[in-house]
């Protein structure tokens, strides 16, 4: 008799269409006594419950591959991270030991502009004078004791700056010798670097 109500249990679930309970009551009916009626309802309803169960396996192991690769991807952005905090940090480091290595503060002023050549008369008109050369930077006072070096190196230009190889192999080429400055006039990269410290060093003077 114990059998008997997994038995009708098992019915009303197939009538409501919950294939899977059906499935485990019919089951256990037929475990406990075995009836050709439950056994002919579990055929019926057996077939339909692998399928559900199926389908939430899939499911679920759908669900267990997102999250992991969305671990992965977090993994993978933290290890950016930590590995482009490390590269600044290093920048800054190497930077650091440039300034202080500087011997005696910029060289001195960067020479003149050449003239522009005079443009030539129209028509019956005089032609124009040509422009004056552009006077030299002033040098820049030394730096030595000067305060804030993490302040100027907390500037992303002057940090990408420090991290380009040349304009660093230019930057210690005229640290070591000051009349190195006119082979890079017409390199703007170096010079824009050189102009941003005179003027944060000349500001702080």
């Amino acid at each position: 008799d114990s059998a008997q109500p997994y038995k009708w249990r098992g019915k009303a679930h197939r009538l409501l269409g919950h294939w899977e309970d059906s499935a485990h009551d019919l089951a256990m009916a037929c475990k406990l006594d075995y009836d050709e009626d439950a056994s002919a309802m579990l055929k019926e309803v057996q077939p339909r419950a692998n399928k559900i169960a199926e389908h939430r396996r899939k499911y679920e192991r759908k669900r267990e591959e997102r999250e992991i690769n969305e671990r992965k991807e977090r993994l993978k952005k933290a290890k950016e991270e930590y590995e482009k905090a490390q590269r600044e940090e290093e920048a800054r480091r190497q930077a650091g030991a440039q300034f202080g290595g500087f011997p005696g503060g910029f060289p001195g002023g960067m020479p003149g502009m050449g003239g522009m050549g005079g443009m030539p008369g129209m028509g019956g008109m005089g032609g124009m004078p040509g422009m004056g050369g552009m006077g030299g930077m002033p040098g820049m006072g030394g730096m030595g004791g000067m305060p804030g070096v993490s302040e100027i190196l907390s500037d992303p230009e002057v940090l990408a700056a420090m991290q380009d190889p040349e304009v660093m192999a230019a930057f210690q080429d005229v640290a070591q010798n000051p009349a190195n400055m006119s082979k890079y006039q017409n390199n703007p990269k170096v010079m824009n670097l050189i102009t941003k410290l005179s003027s944060k060093f000349g500001g702080s003077a």
